[in-house]
């Protein structure tokens, strides 16, 4: 019995064991399993919103600088190449050297030289390799005309701004159909045929600023139904002109006409542009603010009448508009007292004024009227003025951004208006300062950027640095 007892124990025990080490290799499956499980969901985590950025210089061009961006998102992984030449002083050969030894698989393409040292090349119709291109700029390269062959057909951006160009033709953009924004500003075109944007269909922007264009063909940007950005400033374009395009696009947001030449609003049709956001007029040796034209443009946020001939905003200029942000800088307002009424932005939700550079030495926020209450963003810079005076910000309450630039004040005061207080932006480039006093961060305890440069500041104190400098996101 002993015996027996013995052997059914040592029996009992082996199988105890075996039940152990079986519940512990359940246990240890379930747990392979389960990290497994979530280091598959991790992974589709990562799959779904991932980023990694890799510089390589192994195959890319001495005259640039080379990135690869990975994306996966939604189990798609994606790749962005882009190839950035700004040095300058390139070559045809440097030019060729670049497209022929960059990968086939790069999708930006961006060489811009600065003007002070101009790039000197001719259209390489080798770029057409590049398959993948989305992104093309070629800025300052004094290039004189585009390939009739252009094939780049998932192009989105075509930059030739600050070259030579002086013609296009109807095929020439025919092999560019996904363009959506084409920059030919700072050319040298003069006539642009009819049809000669035919087949970018998708274009939503199109620059054609500071050329020698002096006519517009008659449908030029017909059919070009998601076009909403055109920019004409610098040409001398009769408004007649400007008018027989205008009706084929009545779906634009934005139209810059600044220093067109043109004398009187009144002369343009901008009735027809009823989707109209944003509209530049500087440099136009306008006179008066065009109320009633302005009234016709219910969607109209955004107005810049700087440097004009303006000497005067006469009551209610603005009302039953939905005007937003304005600038009347470089005006003559501040040659005469009477200049601003009380009532001149009266009935309007003013969130941004320019005033700058219109002689307002003395300027008093009291004639902004009910617009001192609803101001965010105010410019003042180039006015001559020399002191923080208490007018110049009375009653501001939602003011955040204030510019003073190019003025002469030398000196930041112990005690500024409240106004200050709540300022997340100052801007006080080109004056004359030449210390931040110990209290900034307590007169400014809101600030968060600041612009001192060109002044006369050779150094700060520890506890400016410590106590405020170090503690603003951008100085």
């Amino acid at each position: 019995m002993r015996y027996s007892f013995n052997i059914f124990f040592i029996f009992h025990i082996h199988s105890i064991f075996i039940n152990i080490f079986s519940i512990i290799f359940i246990i240890l499956f379930i747990c392979i399993n389960h990290t497994k499980s979530l280091n598959e969901f991790d992974s589709l985590d990562e799959t779904y919103n991932f980023a990694e950025i890799t510089i390589f210089k192994s195959k890319c061009p001495p005259q640039c600088e080379c990135e690869e961006n990975f994306h996966r998102r939604s189990n798609r992984e994606t790749n962005e190449i882009s190839v950035n030449c700004h040095t300058g002083g390139l070559s045809q050969e440097d030019f060729a050297y670049i497209i022929k030894h960059i990968s086939d698989k790069v999708t930006i393409l961006d060489i811009e030289a600065p003007r002070t040292k101009p790039n000197q090349l001719l259209w390489d119709d080798n770029l057409n390799r590049l398959t993948r291109l989305r992104t093309l700029r070629l800025i300052n390269c004094g290039i004189p005309a585009i390939s009739r062959v252009l094939r780049l057909p998932k192009l989105e951006i075509l930059d030739l701004r600050g070259n030579r160009i002086e013609h296009i033709t109807i095929s020439m953009f025919s092999g560019v159909p996904s363009i959506r924004t084409l920059n030919l500003a700072e050319n040298l075109l003069s006539i642009l045929p009819t049809g000669a944007f035919t087949y970018l269909r998708q274009m939503e922007a199109l620059f054609l600023s500071y050329n020698n264009i002096t006519e517009l063909s008659a449908n030029l940007f017909r059919g070009l139904e998601t076009l909403k950005a055109l920019h004409l400033d610098g040409n001398k374009i009769p408004s007649y002109q400007i008018n027989n395009v205008i009706s084929d696009i009545s779906q634009l947001e934005q139209l810059e006409l600044n220093y067109c030449g043109i004398n009187s609003i009144r002369q343009v049709n901008l009735n027809k542009l009823i989707s109209l956001r944003k509209l530049g007029l500087a440099g136009n040796s306008l006179k008066i603010i065009p109320t009633n034209d302005l009234r016709n443009l219910p969607w109209l946020s955004s107005l810049n009448l700087a440097d004009n001939d303006i000497r005067g905003v006469a009551p209610y200029s603005f009302a039953s508009t939905n005007i937003t942000r304005l600038s009347l800088a470089h005006n003559k307002l501040g040659q005469s007292p009477f200049s601003l009424k009380i009532d001149s932005f009266a009935h309007m939700n003013l969130l941004e004024l320019d005033l700058s550079y219109n002689g307002h030495e003395y300027f008093d926020s009291f004639v902004l009227g009910s617009a001192q209450l609803t101001i965010e963003t105010l410019h003042l810079s180039g006015n001559g003025i020399r002191v923080f005076h208490e007018h110049l910000t009375s009653n501001m309450s939602s003011l955040k951004h204030l510019h003073l630039a190019d003025n002469n004040i030398s000196q930041i005061p112990a005690n500024l208006p409240f106004e200050y207080s709540q300022l997340t932006f100052l801007n006080l480039s080109n004056n004359e300062l030449t210390d931040l006093p110990q209290y900034s961060r307590y007169i400014l305890p809101a600030l968060r950027i600041l612009d001192i440069s060109s002044n006369r500041i050779s150094s700060l104190s520890m506890n400016v640095l410590d106590s405020f400098i170090n503690d603003l996101d951008q100085v």
